[in-house]
This record gives C-alpha cells, sequence and structure tokens, in this order.
C-alpha cells in the first residue's frame, strides 16, 4: 500500500530517522516509479545524511526522468556550492 509508505517514510522524516525515511522513499520509488515528490524527497533524505554526491545522483535521475526545471537546477548549484564546486 503506498499510502502507508508515504506515512511511513513522513513519520521517519519527522523524527529525523533519515536513513529509514530514505529506505521508505526507495521503496515508494518501486512502487510508483513517476511520482516525481517521491524522488526529491530522497534527494533530501541524502542530502541530510551528508550523502551529497547521491543527491546528486538522483537529481539527475529526476531530470533524466521528469525534464530540467528551474527548482532543480537550484538544489543541484545549492549541494555543488556546498561542495564548493
Amino acid at each position: 500500500n503506498i499510502y502507508y509508505w508515504q506515512q511511513l517514510a513522513h513519520i521517519y522524516e519527522y523524527r529525523q530517522l533519515y536513513a529509514d525515511a530514505e529506505k521508505s522513499y526507495r521503496k515508494l520509488i518501486a512502487l510508483v516509479p513517476n511520482a516525481p515528490d517521491n524522488y526529491y524527497e530522497l534527494a533530501a533524505m541524502s542530502f541530510y545524511q551528508n550523502k551529497v554526491e547521491d543527491a546528486l545522483k538522483t537529481y539527475g535521475i529526476i531530470e533524466d526522468k521528469f525534464g530540467k526545471s528551474l527548482e532543480l537546477t537550484r538544489q543541484k548549484q545549492q549541494l555543488l556550492l556546498r561542495q564548493n564546486k
């Protein structure tokens, strides 16, 4: 049930259990691969765990799957600035 996974991911995120939230978002992506919000949340969970490269990879997947957007470009820019790139 996708609603269960969404709720679980939000609970983990609220409790700052980002690794568990990341797993839940990965499961959601497997269940509903055409929902861009799940990819953005997955990237955020990677960022919260200081996995900047994983977040950038997820943003790359979002670009490939859903196209470029101003929001996506800004988020990637922030991550790259954080790495002094």
